[in-house]
């Protein structure tokens, strides 16, 4: 069983789960920098760090959603390429209290929310800002309940299909 997935929450998860409605998913900050000339042909190796929190409040329940990538060129001696950060924020209802153990299924369920959203977001910054060729990772998984996020290894440049992380 992973950490934070539904199935090691405990019983109250599945009234949690159906009395939970999404109301918006918002873009609150982007930061985007170009480090170094590159060729638009090259590939790049996409590195990120992942930061999730909740807020409660009269707004219901916020999911902080935090990604900071790194491209970097691939080979031995990887260079800088670029930067970007980008965070997000998912307001939900709830008709159950939120409570420490639900906490991280909440975390689970905004990141399979949020993850959709950055992709499209970086494709698109991405193609416009005419950086390499990246492979972004479909889904993002794993995750601890004590850290729900992290540094992640990059994702090889050579690498063909993105699969799960």
């Amino acid at each position: 069983m992973k950490p934070n997935s539904p199935s090691s929450s405990p019983d109250g998860l599945g009234p949690f789960l159906e009395g939970l409605k999404i109301k918006v998913i918002r873009l609150r900050h982007l930061t985007v920098e170009s480090e170094n000339e590159f060729s638009h042909s090259q590939m790049a190796n996409f590195e990120y760090d992942l930061n999730m929190s909740i807020d409660k409040g009269d707004f219901g329940l916020r999911s902080n959603f935090r990604v900071d990538v790194r491209l970097t060129s691939g080979g031995d001696a990887p260079v800088p390429l670029a930067n970007m950060s980008a965070q997000f924020a998912a307001y939900y209802e709830s008709r159950i209290e939120l409570t420490e153990e639900l906490e991280g299924a909440l975390i689970f369920m905004s990141r399979q929310h949020i993850w959709p959203y950055f992709r499209e977001l970086f494709d698109s910054v991405a193609f416009r800002c005419n950086w390499p060729k990246t492979t972004v990772p479909l889904m993002v998984v794993n995750a601890s309940p004590g850290r729900p996020g992290g540094r992640h290894p990059p994702v090889p440049a050579s690498r063909k299909d993105a699969g799960e992380t």
